[in-house]
């Protein structure tokens, strides 16, 4: 079997592979431009492709059987180029950092942690308490939006229950409410959710999706700081745990 990663992305998650299919694999390892004809021939070749991103520009491999995105975006994949012969697969497995991401960017906004260490580092203690204008936000009772409620979104309600947030979830197929989830929307009742938050987690949205923007949602402005993290769907793909 002839496996190539394809991109500095791919690359990364190459080292050791060999080791893990064994050595009747042939393991190539291909910058994300194909800049000679030993690049060509060798992506043209291929049983299985990691990449994050395919169009009918780049060779074209008949042969190919998997097209992996290692990662769960796959917006840069033009499934309609993909050979027939192939499986497109994308993977979880780094919700954990996504999530903590999001809930970093959410403190940073309520928290002048940096400023403040700036400002400590030069004797200047300008956020010390006593002074209404030194007074800051908290997460505490503020409501986040996840639209999309899959492993990241999960991990995300995970963590801002932690920090006693409410989370109301808008997702393709109805979630019940629970212990992480305190209201639900279904896709046609996008207008309540965008109006329900505080703040909004969003997922990458394809141009098949765009629709679920909120500045294509009938009297609704665009809402309150966004975080946008995640991936588009479709039928053409799978998707598999990597570790």
């Amino acid at each position: 079997m002839r496996i190539v990663f394809h991109g500095e992305n791919a690359a990364s998650v190459s080292h050791d592979f060999q080791r893990l299919v064994g050595e009747a694999a042939q393991i190539s390892v291909l910058p994300d431009v194909l800049t000679d004809r030993a690049h060509t021939q060798t992506y043209v070749a291929a049983d299985v492709i990691v990449g994050v991103s395919f169009s009918a520009d780049l060779p074209q491999p008949r042969q190919l059987q998997l097209f992996h995105v290692p990662g769960a975006g796959y917006d840069a994949v033009n499934l309609d180029a993909i050979p027939d012969s192939a499986v497109v697969c994308n993977c979880f497995g780094h919700e954990q950092a996504i999530a903590e991401y999001v809930i970093a960017a959410l403190l940073e906004r309520h928290v002048p942690i940096a400023d403040a260490d700036r400002h400590l580092r030069r004797g200047d203690w300008t956020y010390t308490a006593g002074s209404p204008e030194r007074v800051h936000g908290e997460l505490v009772g503020k409501t986040i939006g996840l639209l999309g409620f899959g492993h990241i979104g999960k991990a995300i309600a995970a963590r801002a229950k932690a920090f006693e947030m409410k989370v109301h979830v808008a997702n393709r197929s109805p979630v019940p409410t629970s212990s992480l989830v305190d209201r639900s929307f279904v896709l046609n009742r996008l207008g309540e959710f965008w109006s329900s938050a505080d703040f909004f987690r969003c997922t990458k949205l394809s141009r098949a999706s765009a629709s679920l923007a909120p500045s294509s949602t009938p009297g609704i402005a665009i809402p309150p700081p966004t975080i946008r993290a995640s991936c588009p769907s479709s039928s053409r793909s799978t998707n598999c745990r990597t570790s």
